[in-house]
């Protein structure tokens, strides 16, 4: 008898295990994230972020599910699927750039679904926060402004005679907006004058291309969508005037002499650690919005190209080089 007792006893215990484990297998969490974004040049940062994500155990499919359809066109389609995202009851909001932010802000008012950016320029310039420090809304993320100064500051080094920069200004953008007024700080500082040409629309960038002045020096690409996605027309007047193009975008393979700026895979893993703790159960306004990472790039064979000597020690301190 002794035997079946304990064979039975032994059985009930595996049972209880056996059903306890499969009740912690059913109760485990596949967090809900909704992306949303505008930008067709930024899918570097969602490639980051999941993979910051992954690296802290939430693996796609398992323990953590994205809705993201792709780059969004209009602001339609925007609110269609923020709508969704909000009566899904997704556990974070994902924006990139301002316009997705500012819009998942409005529909989710009401709601407790933390949303965290990234990047996005000046969020305190956009209106959505108050304070950097201690954000009073459900909104935390990563802004990329802080590298208009350190991007003249370099062109400047390599190009030490520079007194007049060329600046094709997207009016209306608040990030170029938000560039612009850094950039006159900035140039100011270092004695640099701007020379700028309003643009509204790719038509008007090629043709402003088309006529800058003769006594510019260099170009600036600031940050905008539509200056970025058009920096091929930009290398093409650098080239064919032999003067340098600076940015503090992260564009330097496609022609720009120096940059100072963040990378898409860095500011994507960047906001995952703040999703991660999102997820955890802290509040945005615990989380300060944090300034992306910077890095310098600097490209030889452009240098090479407009006969400009680059500095050894800025060769020294640069992130990423082109010879």
């Amino acid at each position: 008898m002794k035997p079946l007792i304990v064979f039975f006893c032994l059985t009930l215990a595996t049972a209880g295990v056996l059903f306890g484990c499969g009740k912690v297998r059913q109760e485990k969490k596949i967090y809900q994230i909704g992306i949303v974004n505008f930008n067709h040049q930024v899918e570097g940062v969602i490639a980051g972020f999941k993979q910051g994500m992954e690296k802290k155990g939430y693996i796609e499919g398992v323990s953590v599910r994205y809705n993201y359809p792709g780059p969004l066109d209009t602001l339609e389609q925007g609110e269609q699927l923020i709508g969704e995202l909000v009566a899904g009851k997704v556990d974070l909001i994902y924006t990139i750039t301002t316009p997705a932010t500012r819009l998942a802000s409005k529909l989710t008012a009401g709601t407790e679904i933390p949303i965290v950016f990234g990047p996005m320029m000046s969020p305190l310039d956009s209106g959505l926060v108050t304070d950097l420090f201690s954000p009073d809304n459900t909104i935390t993320g990563v802004r990329v402004r802080g590298s208009v100064e350190k991007s003249l500051y370099y062109l400047k080094e390599i190009k030490p005679d520079l007194k007049n920069i060329y600046v094709p200004f997207h009016v209306g953008n608040s990030p170029a907006r938000v560039c612009m007024h850094d950039l006159r700080k900035a140039a100011r500082k270092f004695g640099v004058q701007i020379l700028s040409e309003n643009v509204h629309d790719k038509e008007e960038v090629v043709r402003a291309l088309g006529r800058i002045p003769a006594e510019a020096e260099a170009i600036w690409l600031s940050h905008s969508h539509l200056l970025v996605s058009l920096v091929a027309e930009f290398v093409k007047a650098g080239n064919r005037l032999k003067i340098p193009i600076a940015s503090p975008v992260n564009q330097l393979s496609d022609g720009v002499l120096v940059n100072y700026a963040s990378t898409s895979s860095t500011i994507g893993r960047q906001v995952s650690r703040l999703a991660d703790k999102l997820l955890r159960g802290a509040k945005p306004a615990s989380l300060p919005i944090e300034t992306a990472e910077f890095f310098l790039g600097i490209n030889l064979k452009v240098a090479d190209f407009l006969g400009l000597e680059v500095p050894q020690y800025l060769v020294n301190q640069a992130d990423s080089i082109i010879r």
